[in-house]
């Protein structure tokens, strides 16, 4: 027993350090936002160092959206609770810059980072205000986190959006709420069910329903999914991955398998979904 379960340690850490150099040639191998996908799995697994010294390069100097991903990364890369804010300032500054073109990608960075921008909610109500309905969903989400109590029932109206990428976003934002209603919940794992397969917001509004439903729905759930990420969009697979990683087990390591053939974001999603996955199963 003693030497099985020494094996099973000595796999898991040969599979992690295998998803781990697959990142690390991913980030040095990608470009654009699929190489900042890359860099936050590996920061997410503590792999900063090498991150943040190539990134570091670009703080001054990269274009409007690629900015953002890389100051979201050296944010969560920082050393110290200032340089994360210098990095939080800056976000801010593009998200309240009217005319920016990132104006929409810095307000989803904010909220990915957990922002509170209480002094911001006038400012990202009228931004909302003047998106279109898959931009605005990101506005509510920081807007939520604020304080916002009209921010939830707002993204749940959105899920009967005409526009698939609105009903996506929306799904992708109240998966991802601190919390969610118990009526929010199931009016998500409702549009989930209702989204036709062909559909591009399909794979993700699965992916969130997996993500807030119950432990009892958990396993019909995850079948829906796998089966959407088997003919579905890199990302798709690529949110699927993440998202397995946080709520599947170690029978789903084999769906993560990374395959050479795969592109960057669904290799890179498969990798970071692995390395939740045994973060997870070492923990218990």
């Amino acid at each position: 027993m003693v030497e099985a379960e020494c094996d099973q340690v000595a796999n898991s850490e040969s599979l992690r350090r295998s998803m781990i150099e697959l990142l690390n040639d991913s980030f040095v191998r990608e470009r654009e936002f699929v190489q900042i996908h890359a860099a936050e799995a590996l920061v997410e697994a503590g792999e900063f160092k090498d991150v943040a010294a190539a990134l570091s390069a670009e703080v001054e100097t990269a274009p409007p959206i690629r900015r953002v991903g890389v100051w979201r990364t050296m944010a969560r890369c920082a050393k110290s609770p200032a340089e994360r804010a210098a990095y939080v300032a800056r976000l801010r500054e593009v998200m309240l810059t009217p005319g920016a073109a990132d104006r929409i990608h810095a307000a989803e960075s904010l909220a990915k980072l957990g922002e509170k921008l209480v002094a911001d909610r006038t400012a990202v109500e009228q931004l909302a205000e003047i998106s279109k309905p898959a931009h605005a969903c990101h506005c509510l989400w920081v807007l939520a986190l604020a304080g916002e109590n009209s921010a939830e029932s707002r993204l749940v109206a959105l899920l009967k959006a005409d526009d698939p990428i609105a009903r996506l976003a929306s799904g992708y934002v109240l998966a991802r709420l601190p919390s969610l209603s118990v009526e929010s919940r199931a009016a998500l794992i409702a549009a989930a069910d209702a989204e036709p397969s062909d559909s591009p917001a399909c794979g993700y509004l699965l992916a969130a329903a997996l993500l807030t439903c119950d432990d009892a729905r958990r396993n019909d759930r995850k079948s829906k999914l796998l089966a959407q990420m088997a003919l579905g969009t890199v990302g798709e697979q690529y949110e699927g991955a993440l998202v397995l990683g946080l709520r599947g087990d170690a029978d789903d390591l084999r769906h993560l398998a990374v395959d050479k053939n795969q592109s960057g974001d669904a290799r890179i999603g498969r990798a970071q979904g692995t390395l939740r996955l045994l973060s997870r199963l070492k923990s218990h």
